[in-house]
């Protein structure tokens, strides 16, 4: 058996960690401070799944866009545990993770409230064994949320964000660390980047 990933997802207010193993996907979701809970959530999963730090074989992080706080969390823990462990750590954006419940052969959008009046915008293409970034992540004015996403568009994310009706795929817009094994074993791990945030404005 390949040695198993590990991965982190931190950047929405859900934050979740998941390993690949022999049974599948095992996962954990947890709240309150990512900080102070992140790496005993990560021993917790090691420890439900028998599974060594010893014995991971990489770390899978998604690097936003999202929370500035969880973004530098999940990005600062992947490059430790690479140091510690010896390990590559690699980044993989959290919008491509969502973009995988997308409709196959059919264009998706990514719209999350990124406040200020503003809004995190992107567009995929997911086909059966790649995912075409059509739209990368940007930010957008929300009165331009409009334009981003037509009529009838499908939608990960919240219609209501938009002034007209849309397929709404998944209103709840929470990446999840179980999609970024998924889209790591789509890209190829090692097509990550290196685990840092993916700041598309700057902090006030």
């Amino acid at each position: 058996m390949t040695a198993p990933l590990l991965a982190l997802e931190t950047s929405a207010e859900q934050p979740t960690v998941a390993i690949e193993t022999s049974d599948g996907i095992s996962h954990r979701s947890f709240e309150g401070g990512r900080g102070k809970h992140l790496i005993p959530e990560i021993d917790a999963l090691l420890k439900e799944c028998a599974i060594d730090k010893n014995e991971l074989g990489g770390i899978v992080v998604g690097t936003g866009p999202g929370s500035y706080t969880g973004l530098r969390i999940a990005c600062a823990a992947a490059r430790s545990l690479e140091w510690a462990l010896k390990i590559p750590a690699r980044g993989f954006c959290s919008f491509e993770a969502m973009a995988l419940d997308g409709k196959l052969g059919q264009d998706t959008h990514i719209l999350i409230n990124a406040f200020r009046g503003e809004l995190y915008h992107a567009c995929y293409r997911r086909e059966q064994d790649q995912l075409e970034v059509v739209t990368a992540p940007r930010v957008i004015a929300k009165d331009d949320g409009g334009i981003a996403v037509p009529a009838g568009a499908n939608l990960i994310g919240d219609p209501n964000l938009l002034p007209h009706p849309v397929n709404c795929l998944q209103e709840q817009c929470i990446p999840l660390a179980q999609h970024l094994l998924l889209l790591a074993k789509l890209r190829g791990f090692n097509r990550g980047t290196e685990p840092a945030p993916l700041y598309l404005r700057v902090a006030r």
